[in-house]
């Protein structure tokens, strides 16, 4: 009859297993997520192992080998519970059909065969020699330090995960941990103490291990239902930045500490990768013909591709480990061919463009100039409109060279840039050439997160093509400056003037973004003014004066708000000037500019 203890440790042992039953139901009719069928089956297997552990302890009061139930669980278990966390990680190199097998079938065998070992020695099969027997029981113990490495990689993976992953959590990892290994754990020590003979008082072994295998029933339910173990998946972490690195346009390769290949791309691999036997564990040099050296001091590189020679803007990042220890580096090449291509024909372009303008432009006004002298008033006057028609064009070509050099400058925003000097040093340069009246108000050693070099061209193009553009003998201009730590861009430079205002067809193409067929403006100034505004991280608008006249508003950030403190180039830091090209500001009557009243020259 058994004892009233052992009929305990059966009922806790068949309270356990309809525990684990009903979470394995429960995960393989959900199908919450990666791994939900693995750990399905994890649950069967300690289902079925408490449940079975039960029955023998009411039945015969003991737990025999021939029963298969200790093997089940200390040996088979962790195989399936480690093939479960591989998929549930996102580790699907190792989840294919055939690593799974040669995973679990050394398990599989092993139990099986301490099965068969427990069925020769009750007695179910005679005729066995011994030195089988030693074989087979040898080769059975050697695999509880398999399944003991397997169980311990799989709650590994997830109690790392766990840390890493604020979406499960520290809970939800002990939750598991404690899930597998409290009933592995208690196995085994039962299984110890019997084959070593150790004398426990009473059933104290048989409580222990139902007890394990009870903590890891709670821990199982605990799991999926209050800390939603499918809830969080970690393959999302795993597999997102892995897709993303195959598809993304860009091309990746990864080195290693001593600039060997270690991971391509896919983009990577196409391009560069004709010869198959070159790529994984070659040095860099195979693969690009360069090495990290002639990548990372340069701002392009021309490379040999499977396709022919391509332009390539490489970014190189450092690799470290959780100790800040370099183990390698992430290289990244964007193909820039196009791009490179576009910008240097633009810039054979202008450079033809403006050459041939200044020439040409200076035989038209030498000999237009003659002809004024020589000619008749009527034709005179003709002359002379030709001359100012010709000196306008040639603006517009000496506008294009100051926009492309300011736009070539790289920015180095300054957050000690003093905003109050560059403003006052515009008023003095451009009142000293020009007949104008410039009102400044400028509060003292306002500074600002800028560039120098593109700020001043900036608010000189403002204020200049106020004067010129002007209707009035005398130009007004008001220049004034000033802060509102309230707002998003908190310093503010204003050029106001009393002039006859921006048409429209120079103000939408600003507002669009672009200049369409049938509505654009008729020269460069404003959209130099718009360009290096935005290369600051600035803002540019415009509104009508009162009660004529237009208002120019730049807005650029503060020291408070740089992403840091650290100093542009010397012209930035010590306020001095940066001319980008020599300037004349001529002040006209009305109307004889160009017969219009552009004013973006």
């Amino acid at each position: 009859m058994t004892s009233p203890v052992m009929a305990a440790v059966a009922a806790l042992l068949f309270c356990s297993a309809v525990a684990f039953a009903a979470v394995a139901v429960w995960s393989a009719r959900r199908k919450p997520g990666a791994g939900a069928r693995w750990f399905a089956t994890t649950m069967w297997v300690l289902a079925i192992g408490a449940a079975g552990t039960g029955l023998a302890y009411y039945f015969i009061g003991s737990v025999e080998l021939w029963t298969g139930l200790y093997p089940l669980i200390v040996i088979v278990m962790p195989t399936v519970w480690a093939r479960f966390t591989f998929e549930y990680y996102g580790l699907f190199e190792f989840t294919s059909t055939r690593r799974t097998l040669a995973l679990m079938t050394p398990a599989v065998l092993a139990a099986i065969g301490g099965t068969w070992v427990g069925l020769v020695e009750a007695g179910f099969l005679t005729g066995v020699s011994n030195a089988l027997v030693v074989g087979v029981y040898s080769g059975y113990v050697a695999m509880h330090f398999y399944s003991a490495t397997v169980l311990v990689v799989g709650v590994g993976l997830l109690v790392r995960t766990s840390v890493r992953r604020e979406s499960l959590g520290l809970r939800l990892g002990a939750a598991l941990a404690l899930l597998v290994l409290s009933p592995w754990v208690g196995n085994l020590i039962h299984g110890a103490l019997r084959v070593t003979n150790t004398t426990v008082p009473s059933a104290a072994d048989e409580v222990a291990r139902a007890g394990a295998i009870a903590i890891g029933a709670v821990a199982a339910v605990t799991a999926v239902l209050r800390y939603r173990l499918f809830e969080g998946l970690p393959a999302a972490g795993t597999i997102g930045p892995e897709t993303v690195l195959q598809e993304m346009d860009d091309l990746v390769i990864v080195l290693d500490s001593r600039g060997r290949v270690v991971r391509l791309n896919e983009m990577a691999r196409g391009t560069f990768v004709a010869d198959a036997d070159v790529g994984i564990g070659d040095p860099l040099e195979a693969v690009l013909g360069t090495g990290v050296e002639g990548l990372s001091d340069r701002d392009g590189v021309r490379l040999d591709t499977v396709t022919g020679p391509r332009q390539f803007d490489p970014s190189m990042s450092e690799l470290t480990n959780e100790q800040g220890q370099s183990v390698g580096h992430t290289l990244v090449l964007r193909d820039v061919t196009e791009r490179y291509t576009r910008r240097q024909r633009l810039s054979v372009l202008n450079r033809v463009l403006r050459h041939n303008l200044r020439n040409e432009t200076a035989t038209i006004v030498t000999r237009a100039e003659v002809i004024e002298e020589e000619a008749s008033e009527a034709v005179a006057d003709m002359a002379e409109q030709v001359v100012d028609t010709a000196m306008s064009i040639a603006e517009v070509g000496d506008k294009a060279r100051r926009i492309e050099r300011m736009m070539a400058v790289p920015v180095r925003p300054d957050p000690r840039t003093n905003v109050t000097r560059v403003v006052r040093d515009v008023v003095e340069s451009v009142g000293a050439d020009a007949d104008c009246d410039i009102d400044c108000s400028v509060p003292e050693d306002v500074v600002a997160r800028a560039d120098r070099r593109v700020l001043r061209p900036v608010v000189e193009d403002l204020v200049e093509n106020a004067v010129v553009h002007s209707d009035a003998d005398v130009p007004s201009v008001a220049v004034t400056v000033s802060v509102d730590q309230n707002a998003t861009l908190p310093v503010e430079i204003v050029v106001a003037d009393d002039g006859p205002g921006i048409p429209e067809a120079e103000r939408s193409p600003l507002t669009a973004g672009d200049e369409a067929p049938l509505e654009h403006g008729s020269g460069l100034g404003l959209w130099g003014v718009k360009w290096g505004v935005t290369r600051m991280g600035g803002s540019l608008d415009f509104e009508d004066n009162e009660p004529r006249g237009t208002i120019a508003r730049v807005r650029v950030p503060t020291p408070a708000d740089a992403a840091d403190d650290r100093s542009g180039d010397g012209a930035a830091v010590t306020g001095e000037a940066v001319d980008l090209s020599p300037r004349i500001v001529q002040s006209r009557p009305a109307g004889e500019a160009d017969g219009s009243s552009d004013r973006s020259p």
